[in-house]
């Protein structure tokens, strides 16, 4: 099946994974998946300003990012972060689609490793 949102997301998110910004702030948080899920999240705001973003840490190997008035789409987000998890080295994650508010624009994505 197709998933032309997805495929799209994790286009766009490797693109930017090889800019000197992205680059630099990986080395700066190393390779701990909190940290880089986070850092992820927050430096969104240097692509877009529209909607809110928030990192849950639920445990030691689990996480939850939140998103409020998302433009782009949980399929979108999806394929992202599944790329950005298999750029981190050492840990296998897991990224599911948790809760999903009709039109799609507030949304849930489950990371565990």
């Amino acid at each position: 099946m197709r998933r032309p949102w997805r495929s799209l997301g994790g286009w766009v998110t490797r693109i930017t994974q090889g800019t000197p910004f992205s680059r630099a702030a990986h080395l700066a948080v190393g390779n701990e998946p909190h940290e880089r899920l986070a850092l992820s999240q927050s430096s969104a705001r240097v692509l877009v300003t529209y909607g809110e973003r928030k990192y849950e840490r639920e445990g030691p190997s689990h996480a939850r990012l939140l998103w409020k008035r998302e433009l782009m789409g949980p399929s979108f987000l999806l394929g992202a972060y599944t790329v950005i998890a298999q750029g981190i080295p050492g840990v296998n994650i897991t990224v599911t689609l948790g809760p999903c508010l009709p039109p799609g624009m507030n949304f849930q994505l489950h990371c565990a490793w």
